[in-house]
């Protein structure tokens, strides 16, 4: 333990130094919304037992729709397309059940990160390879489909308990992928793209706020 010194008549006194929950409570109720170093285990495996069965049901909608929209881009895509992206609309499938399904530990903080991150990582994937095959041009109707993903890949972070560093961890690679899509597509210093990233930031504090209320 740390100690501060004090000059008492003369002599030193070592006085042990006060916890910062003991001096400040605020202040460590507020490090705590921020980052999970602070937690004590119970609540640590509370928490990934909250965080795994919510990433199970998401998994299992997601394995679902990612499949239920194929006729949709059978009517809609040229056909040169189709193919690749119902290819694709499988292995995703496949990952979502994956990670809805396997699990070990649901106490386990670590996995039930690495599970959400999956969740994360695998629409970010699966968007990124679908705007390379759709680079070609495609009507406005499928460009504002498949444009919804990015939304909906932060917007799902809020029904998670996390500390602010989770979510801004957990949300970067949204922007990443929209940022280099945006780059691929030609359209990085457009008002579109900024119009993008401004909605996606509102959306991340909206749901970066839900995050840390529900924490």
């Amino acid at each position: 333990m740390n100690e501060i010194v004090e000059r008492r008549a003369g002599h030193p006194v070592p006085v042990a130094e006060e916890p910062l929950a003991a001096r400040s409570p605020l202040v460590a109720n507020l490090m705590d919304l921020v980052r999970a170093d602070g937690h004590s285990p119970d609540f640590c495996g509370s928490r990934a037992d909250y965080i795994q069965n919510r990433v199970q049901l998401l998994g299992l909608v997601y394995a679902l729709l990612v499949v239920l929209w194929i006729p949709v881009d059978y009517l809609l895509l040229p056909e040169r397309m189709v193919t690749s992206l119902m290819i694709m609309r499988v292995l995703a499938c496949i990952t979502f059940l994956a990670v809805a399904l396997i699990r070990y530990n649901p106490h386990h903080l670590p996995l039930a990160r690495f599970r959400l991150g999956l969740l994360v990582v695998i629409p970010c994937v699966f968007y990124f390879l679908s705007q390379l095959i759709m680079v070609q041009g495609v009507s406005a109707w499928v460009a504002l489909g498949y444009g919804f993903y990015p939304y909906v890949m932060v917007a799902q972070l809020a029904i998670f308990a996390l500390t602010l560093l989770e979510g801004l961890v957990l949300a970067a690679p949204v922007f990443i992928i929209v940022l280099a899509s945006a780059a691929v597509r030609g359209e990085l210093f457009t008002v579109e793209s900024f119009a993008t990233f401004w909605l996606l930031g509102l959306l991340l504090s909206l749901a970066l706020w839900a995050q840390m209320s529900q924490l």
